[in-house]
This record gives C-alpha cells, sequence and structure tokens, in this order.
C-alpha cells in the first residue's frame, strides 16, 4: 500500500518542468542530461536562505517539494 505522505502531486513537477524549461516527453538518457544541465544552470545552489529563515521566523523544518519550487520561481 503506498504511503501517503509520499505523494505528491504532478502538478508540482510541471511547475518544475515548465520553470526548467524542460517539456514533459518520455524519459530517457538525452531527457535526463537536459533536466540535469537545466537544473544545474537555472536553479541555484543554496542553504543561506535556510539558515536566513531559521534565525528570522524560527524555520525549523525542510519545506516541501511545493514550498521549494514556489520559493525558487519567485
Amino acid at each position: 500500500m503506498p504511503d501517503k505522505n509520499l505523494e505528491i502531486d504532478n502538478s508540482i513537477f510541471e511547475k518544475y518542468l515548465k520553470i526548467l524549461n524542460v517539456p514533459v516527453v518520455k524519459p530517457d538518457k538525452d531527457t535526463l542530461k537536459q533536466l540535469s544541465n537545466s537544473h544545474l544552470t537555472l536553479i541555484p545552489f543554496e542553504n543561506i536562505s535556510k539558515i536566513y529563515y531559521n534565525k528570522k521566523f524560527g524555520l525549523n523544518y525542510i519545506p516541501s517539494v511545493e514550498q521549494y519550487i514556489t520559493g525558487t520561481a519567485a
């Protein structure tokens, strides 16, 4: 039986792909390469904001995928 806590709405993935400008296509090696390159180019690695939010707002959890994607697109 699938764990309900692990289910993610497909619209999150569609939003993520739209941010990366990657079309929804059948997964293969080339698609994975495009996805990886787009993510590395468009989504900066950072962790300072998590420390800032912890200090300023008392954030003491890891943001959900939806919160992360929404924050990235902002």
